[in-house]
């Protein structure tokens, strides 16, 4: 008679039928694995040849222990990691070295969920990189198996490895590509449209939209390109058909009003795309609002006079640096070297005309120095404009009082008829300036005994736009058309003796000019040869 097993003997027995069936089903799962590979390599053997000797393929059987140390690597694996099998067929090899620092917490993460997962066998598929012998970085997909030993515990993984570089840098390409045409088309401050090739527009961005002022994109898509009239008009639905038709890129620059009234000036690029066959199906076009870049197209014309101005600034600058300043210098250091080496030689009289010969090389030199400080400060904006209201007749009184000794060397007489009651807002030392310079010039060129004329008169013709003109006349030497047309140009300042052999420095017209400009008034001059000369230049009053 048979007796009764125990509590303790049917629960070992229970446990060690559990432990045979884990087994059992672990073998199933790996021999499972082993018949899919070779299912694989028997019916398509060619690729699967192609597949493997391409190195497209590797399998690795990995401990789980830390750094999962490798214990077998196919062959393949030199193709796809550039490591021999030597390398990695050895415990002292990981598996760990090989992923990509970055992909490490992730791989581990998969690890741990397949471990601890009830199933045999469970496997789970992952992308991830992994860093070659060489260096290089490559994209792999692995199917990841776990193989379990007694006990339900995980001892190693299976790794199928396949190369899909390639494929990661397509996608890579494709994803910058979507978001180059995401910067370019929603976010770009050009306005960018889709049309089919019958003229019907698909897509626009909101660059676009504001551009035409249109109140929405679907308001937008209701303008067909071939058959809007404002567009056929102005030639734009014939160059929209011409891309269409010739299937080349066309560019062209529009005034357009839009359908929702907005003015402006347009520069349209006509993209074709083209399908397989090299029919053009839609038309990718770039607006461009240009109305802006035209103003600055005029300033910047602008810009370049006034560089134009500037260069000539400058080169009238070292024209005088090398010449005007240089010649006066000359003449004294010769004169002074004179009187050194022959002081005991020369009598009194010599000497005191070679000193009055160097002191007025002197003045003239000084002279020059002011004007040229003076101008020079005009140009690099010192010399702020700051106007106060003058009484005319004053100012002028002031300014000819001090040239009265000048003009009496000459036995010139000044005649001034200014009216007393002219107010008007000016900067004093800037008309003080042009005072000045005139009447100088005028004592300069005007023979000894002549006369000089200074007289205003009011234009009231515009209340609001009332202006005082004055008129410096002298009956001295006169000039001709051409020394006229070269009057108060920088580039062309010339410099001519006066009649008792005077010299200047070219530059006082040139200070008259800007100065009396900077009051938004204008001066001109009038003269004939031996006949005199007169300049005339007007200031607003109001």
């Amino acid at each position: 008679m048979k007796t009764k097993p125990t509590y303790q003997e049917l629960e070992r027995k229970i446990r060690l039928l559990e432990s045979n069936e884990e087994n059992y089903k672990q073998k199933v799962a790996f021999l499972k694995t082993r018949e899919n590979e070779l299912k694989f390599l028997i019916e398509e053997p060619k690729k699967a040849r192609d597949i493997f000797l391409k190195g497209k393929i590797a399998i690795l059987k990995i401990q789980n222990k830390p750094a999962w140390p490798i214990e077998y690597a196919s062959p393949n694996i030199e193709n796809l990691l550039e490591y021999s099998i030597e390398n990695t067929n050895h415990s002292k090899f990981f598996f760990k070295d090989i992923i990509h620092s970055q992909n490490i917490p992730f791989f581990e993460q998969v690890i741990k969920t397949i471990s601890h997962n009830g199933d045999i066998g469970h496997q789970k598929q992952i992308e991830f990189q992994i860093i070659t012998k060489t260096g290089n970085t490559k994209w792999v997909y692995s199917q990841i198996i776990a193989i379990k030993e007694e006990g339900n515990n995980t001892s190693h993984f299976q790794l199928v490895l396949s190369d899909i570089t390639e494929k990661k840098q397509i996608e890579f390409a494709l994803k910058r590509s979507e978001e180059r045409y995401r910067l370019l088309f929603h976010n770009s401050l050009l306005g960018v449209y889709i049309a089919d090739k019958d003229g019907n527009i698909l897509d626009a961005n909101p660059a676009l939209i504001k551009i035409l002022g249109s109140p929405s994109l679907e308001e937008t898509k209701k303008i067909n390109l071939l058959k809007f009239k404002p567009l056929i008009d102005i030639g734009y639905a014939k160059e929209f058909e011409r891309c269409v038709n010739t299937g080349a890129l066309v560019e062209q620059e529009i005034l357009y009003t839009s359908k929702w009234g907005e003015i402006i000036c347009l520069k349209g690029h006509f993209v074709p795309i083209k399908n397989a066959n090299g029919e053009v199906e839609r038309v990718f076009t770039i607006m461009e609002d240009i109305t802006k870049q035209k103003e600055v197209e005029k300033i910047l014309k602008h810009s370049e006079q006034q560089l134009k101005k500037t260069n000539a600034t400058k080169d009238k600058f070292f024209s005088i640096i090398a010449h005007d300043l240089r010649s006066p210098f000359n003449t004294m250091l010769g004169f002074i070297q004179l009187l050194i080496q022959n002081v005991d030689k020369i009598d009194q009289t010599t000497q005191k005309q070679y000193l009055n010969i160097i002191e007025q090389s002197a003045k003239n030199t000084y002279d020059l120095l002011e004007d040229l400080l003076l101008w020079s400060n005009t140009q690099s904006g010192k010399i702020e404009f700051e106007p106060v209201l003058i009484n005319l007749f004053t100012h002028f009184e002031n300014a000819i009082e001090i040239l009265l000794n000048t003009a009496k060397e000459k036995s010139i007489h000044i005649n001034k008829n200014i009216s007393k009651d002219i107010f008007l807002y000016a900067d004093k030392e800037m008309l003080s300036v042009v005072v000045r310079n005139l009447i100088t010039n005028a004592i300069k060129f005007t023979n000894k005994g002549g006369e000089i004329n200074i007289y205003s008169k009011i234009n009231r013709a515009e209340p609001a736009d009332q202006f005082v003109e004055i008129t410096v006349e002298d009956n001295g030497k006169g000039m001709n058309a051409d020394t006229m047309r070269k009057l108060f140009k920088i580039d062309q300042t010339i410099s001519t003796k006066g009649t008792d052999g005077e010299t200047g420095t070219g530059l006082g017209l040139v200070l008259c000019k800007e100065f009396i400009e900077k009051h938004e008034g204008t001066i001109r001059v009038e003269s004939e040869i031996e006949k005199g000369s007169k300049f005339i230049f007007t200031l607003p009053i109001n």
